[in-house]
């Protein structure tokens, strides 16, 4: 199973790549104000992300999809 994590943008330069499924901080989804990124890692929660909240695809979904949010971008509806 996919699980999701929202982390402040400037945490994102300590994390281990190879332990997540995005493949660098380049192929972040970044929230309308940029200071938030959404990450995606399957299996083991990384050790780096310890106190964070995962989401799973269906509450991520919800976030990104709310147009009162942080995530909101009208093209995804296309």
């Amino acid at each position: 199973m996919i699980n999701y994590v929202i982390v402040n943008k400037s945490e994102v330069a300590s994390f281990d790549f190879s332990k997540l499924l995005n493949t660098s901080a380049d192929f972040l989804r970044i929230s309308n104000d940029g200071t938030k990124c959404l990450i995606k890692y399957e299996g083991s929660k990384p050790s780096f992300l310890e106190g964070k909240t995962i989401y799973t695809h269906a509450e991520i979904h919800a976030i990104t999809r709310d147009p009162n949010g942080d995530w909101w971008v009208e093209s995804d509806l296309i």
